[in-house]
């Protein structure tokens, strides 16, 4: 009331100069009334004041000015909706964030802007890209964030850059299976590098890069790179100044969930026993219950020790693991409304596993049994929402080479050569990341082909797998006794 007296006077010039200068108080007054907890007058104050800034547009003459006053008082309007925790509220908000965004930039085009300016329309336009009730596209309005933060970032540093790290590093984790997110993650961890020189809180941000970046770079199946940025994040982490907070103790950062993909990598390295180095210390950190309860980790750790445990030759230890892993996923699908444990993934990965394990200790029965089951689930299950085709097809030719190695440790040489056969075309038809897995197949089918006395395509399977640039782990499967 009192802004609207104050606003009816003459004292403070023409209709049009009272209503602009009332517009402005009012969407101060809504910006206070946000940051004092009081949303719903907020967005009451906001809502007045867009009233009047429209009728203010309606005899204006488009003028830069004008167009900043409506842009941000529509700004104002999304906020103060967005404080409100009204649904209708919060879902009517991204229309004048949307709004505003579009004044901003007309009002930025037609006259000389400030830093201040710019930044408020990066701010809206991350905003809007972030906004849950946009259904627009929200990888072009965070492209155009980024943009406007490096160009903010050139002129004050100091200023921008950590935000410009930030939205490049969420950018990035957006962009799955993309090769141009790899690009983006490598800027951001450069640019917390900068921003750790010279200011060590920014140390938490960089190790939840790093570690976001490794998962896409594992992903893209660049096991070595996300080696290095996982062994960055965590001697980062372990640097005896740096004190974690609550926030990592859960999700990307977190050294639970970083040793864990360490292990997962160095297995896909085949560099086992650093595997196992990474499995020991998260399990020392379960058991001692640092930084929480990671109880629920246990299921996952246990597996990649058995797998490590497998391809280092301890059969006994990996088939115990194993058979806990398997019981386990059991009881789990048992309690869950959807059941169907043919559908479970570490459930048939770790069926395969065994099988081999079983066949080191030298229960070839057993084993063939095992392997065999573990191909029918794998041929079973079919990709959907839970499984991507590409995993499918990759624990498909794993367990049909662990079933294969079964097979020929037990003189079935033409089922061994079968299984490898079709395992052989899946690769041929591509099969990213399996390079060490095809070329164990083609030296356990050149030993299949050797045995059915079929000496010259043995020597041709052999040449192409001593080709491959892997080690392969042909070596490590099959009876124990005979290596």
């Amino acid at each position: 009331m009192r802004l609207r007296f104050l606003a009816d006077t003459d004292q403070l010039g023409s209709v049009h100069q009272r209503q602009r200068k009332l517009c402005s108080a009012l969407a101060a007054l809504s910006k206070i009334l946000v940051e004092a907890g009081r949303p719903i007058e907020a967005a009451h104050a906001a809502d007045e004041a867009v009233k009047i800034s429209e009728q203010i547009q309606d005899g204006a003459d488009g003028s830069p000015n004008e167009n900043m006053l409506q842009a941000r008082v529509f700004l104002q309007q999304s906020q103060a909706h967005l404080a409100t925790d009204n649904y209708d509220l919060e879902c009517s908000s991204a229309k004048p964030l949307r709004r505003s965004i579009e004044l901003f930039r007309t009002a930025l085009t037609e006259a000389s802007s400030s830093i201040e300016d710019r930044f408020v329309l990066a701010s809206a336009v991350e905003t809007l890209a972030a906004h849950e009730y946009f259904r627009g596209d929200r990888t072009a309005f965070r492209e155009e964030a980024i943009v406007l933060y490096r160009q903010l970032a050139v002129e004050k540093p100091m200023l921008f850059k950590e935000k410009l790290a930030s939205l490049l590093a969420e950018h990035a984790s957006r962009m799955r299976n993309n090769v141009e997110s790899l690009i983006i993650f490598e800027e951001a961890v450069q640019l917390y590098d900068r921003l750790v020189a010279t200011e060590l809180s920014h140390r938490q941000r960089l190790i939840k890069t790093c570690h976001e970046y490794a998962n896409e770079l594992n992903r893209a199946h660049q096991y070595r790179q996300a080696l290095e940025m996982l062994n960055k994040a965590i001697s980062i982490y372990d640097t005896p100044d740096y004190k974690p907070t609550h926030r990592e103790f859960g999700g990307e950062g977190n050294i639970h969930h970083m040793l864990i993909r360490r292990a997962a990598v160095c297995i896909n390295l085949e560099r086992y026993e650093s595997g196992m180095d990474s499995i020991a210390r998260v399990e020392n950190l379960i058991k001692c219950k640092t930084g929480g309860d990671f109880s629920s980790l246990s299921k996952e750790v246990r597996h990649y020790k058995a797998t490590c445990q497998l391809m280092l030759g301890h059969a006994d230890d990996a088939a115990a693991n194993l058979d806990k892993t398997i019981e386990a996923e059991k009881r789990k699908e048992a309690r869950s409304m959807y059941g169907g444990i043919e559908g479970n993934m570490r459930y048939i990965q770790a069926m395969g596993e065994l099988g081999a394990a079983q066949c080191q200790l030298g229960n070839l029965e057993l084993a063939m049994q095992t392997g065999k089951e573990a191909v029918r689930l794998t041929q079973k299950t079919k990709f959907g929402f839970w499984i991507s085709k590409a995993s499918l097809l990759r624990l498909n030719v794993r367990n049909r080479v662990f079933y294969a190695a079964t097979l020929l440790e037990a003189g079935h040489h033409e089922e061994a050569q079968q299984q490898l056969d079709e395992a052989l075309k899946i690769f041929a038809g591509g099969c990213e990341g399996m390079g060490r897995v095809e070329k164990t197949a083609r030296v356990i089918r050149a030993r299949a082909l050797e045995a059915a006395g079929q000496a010259e395509e043995a020597a041709a399977e052999r040449v192409r797998a001593e080709a491959m640039p892997f080690e392969g782990f042909a070596h490590r499967l099959g009876r124990l006794a005979t290596g």
